[in-house]
């Protein structure tokens, strides 16, 4: 999951997940601002990560509000891991975005 070559720590990492038509497009700041505000942008809490050398599974579970109803069009759900800073701009590390639909 770190994509870099030191460790961090849970205190300074932030895993984020929205959903929305869209959110894979753009800049990190544009991805969020189209996310569904019916269903919100979730943090997703890390956990210790750095007690195991070997992956580790991150596991996050929300409700989709009905209008997400089965056979709707396409949705994305994306997510950001990023470097918390209290003081300064947050440095995203890595995001994704999964393209799918309801069933």
């Amino acid at each position: 999951m770190n994509p870099d070559p030191w460790p961090y720590s849970e205190a300074n990492l932030g895993l984020c997940v929205y959903w929305g038509v869209g959110t894979g497009i753009g800049s990190a700041g544009e991805s969020l601002q189209v996310a569904d505000e019916a269903i919100g942008i979730f943090a997703v809490e890390l956990g210790t990560l750095n007690s195991s050398a070997s992956p580790y599974i991150i596991d996050a579970s929300h409700v989709l509000p009905a209008t997400l109803a089965p056979g709707a069009s396409r949705i994305e759900m994306s997510y950001l891991l990023y470097e918390v800073n209290s003081f300064d701009a947050c440095m995203v590390l890595k995001r994704g975005t999964l393209s799918m639909g309801i069933t």
